[in-house]
């Protein structure tokens, strides 16, 4: 049984060596880069509810033609989220134009609806998954469960992240959408 108190943390919660050095001697990473410990009881489960009200939801409504609207949602994550983010268990996952190519190519609604929030999504997101692929530029796909909020609906889906050869993680896509 683990016993906080043979344990100790430093001020973020990490931790450290039985003299507070910061040294657990414990590395709780697996190959992928990613906490093999993290249990769902560890995890924060968030809801992110997706501004119906910020000026990007108001161009997407406005927009006359499905072209449009891909290309105002793509502009936004290129523009505004390109960067990266921690998940919850660890993995540092980069939004680039690879991720924002993939949500934005189709005019489905919903996809670019919450494509302003992507990297509240990294960092809520519940990884259910990791599978080895057969993928011209990824080696595996992590999948993290996201729940979130638009209008009055609540919605999961799966945020697909690319592991690449070298451990590095991309944002790749988001789906399914299953309506609660």
């Amino acid at each position: 049984m683990f016993k906080e108190e043979e344990h100790p943390r430093d001020n973020d919660g990490k931790f450290t060596g039985k003299n507070g050095s910061g040294k657990s001697g414990y590395d709780s990473r697996n190959e992928l880069g990613t906490i093999k410990n993290a249990t769902k009881k560890t995890l924060t489960k968030r809801v992110v509810k997706v501004n119906m009200d910020a000026d990007i939801q108001k161009q997407l409504s406005a927009s006359k033609s499905q072209k449009e609207r891909q290309k105002i949602a793509y502009r936004y994550i290129m523009d505004n989220l390109c960067g990266k983010y921690a998940t919850q268990d660890g993995r540092e996952v980069t939004i680039s134009s690879v991720g924002a190519d993939k949500i934005t190519h189709k005019d489905i609604e919903v996809k670019l609806r919450v494509s302003p929030h992507l990297a509240e999504f990294i960092k809520a997101g519940e990884l259910e998954s990791v599978k080895d692929v057969e993928h011209k530029k990824f080696e595996k796909f992590a999948y993290y469960k996201v729940s979130f909020r638009l209008g009055e609906d609540t919605y999961t889906g799966l945020l697909n992240v690319g592991i690449r050869q070298d451990g590095s993680s991309t944002l790749y896509d988001l789906n399914p959408f299953n309506k609660q």
